[in-house]
């Protein structure tokens, strides 16, 4: 698993690449927090753990699969929809700008799911529960470019390497974005 430094990098970048609302409803500040929050979502499957007395029991499972990726970017995608005045006002399906919003969401979900793929993984079971509830098999990327986290030892210069891996992986992921978003032109 990516520590939450990666994941919280990860959401920086569902930030920049979020679709634009029909409104102003919300402060780019709630917006970026939103993204971030959608980013470490699927590591909230310690807490369930934390009552059965192992934070790592239902880790790497259905929160995280595409299943809930998929699910997750449906809730996100219709909840725009029941927000908006505008399509309560005209239902019509032509009106689908909440579409985008939904493979947003998905999209963030599983930027989450690929850097956990990415990562050295040094706890059994191994890898992630992709295809969950169909099956439950464990995935593991033939790839792999973060080394592993010490959980162990939080504070440990294992962990602040795989932390600097991490921002060299994504940091260059968000100027990039950044600036295709902005329309600057990129030097080569």
């Amino acid at each position: 698993m990516a520590s939450p430094i990666g994941h919280t990098l990860a959401g920086y970048l569902g930030y920049i690449l979020m679709p634009v609302l029909p409104t102003k409803s919300m402060s780019p500040r709630w917006r970026m927090l939103g993204a971030i929050s959608l980013a470490n979502l699927p590591d909230l499957d310690f807490l369930p753990g934390l009552l059965v007395g192992n934070v790592r029991a239902f880790h790497r499972q259905a929160s995280h699969s595409l299943t809930l990726a998929l699910v997750t970017g449906g809730i996100f995608a219709l909840s725009i929809w029941w927000r908006s005045r505008a399509v309560r006002k005209q239902p019509q399906l032509l009106q689908i700008y909440w579409l985008p919003w939904g493979l947003w969401a998905t999209a963030v979900y599983l930027g989450h799911l690929g850097l956990d793929l990415l990562m050295v993984d040094r706890i059994f079971p191994f890898g992630l529960q992709l295809l969950w509830p169909f099956s439950q098999t464990f995935f593991v990327s033939p790839i792999v470019l973060i080394p592993g986290l010490n959980f162990e030892q939080l504070l440990s210069g294992r962990n602040f390497c795989v932390v600097i891996v991490e921002i060299l992986l994504v940091t260059p992921l968000i100027v990039l974005a950044g600036r295709l978003k902005h329309g600057i032109k990129i030097n080569r």
